[in-house]
């Protein structure tokens, strides 16, 4: 019969308690710095060409 001894179930313990850590850092995304967008017109590029057009 085989028999664990406390320092067997320790070691086996410190070994998952690693594995599991090590995987959670592995899921987690890496941050990423935010996007930058560009600002949109206030003023569509046809409606300046028209009014410039008009003047």
């Amino acid at each position: 019969m085989w028999t664990c001894g406390y320092k067997d179930v320790q070691v086996m313990f410190d070994m998952l308690t690693s594995e599991l850590e090590a995987a959670a850092q592995a899921q987690k995304p890496s941050p990423s710095p935010p996007r930058k967008q560009a600002p949109t017109p206030v003023w569509p590029a046809r409606a300046l060409s028209t009014i410039a057009a008009a003047q």
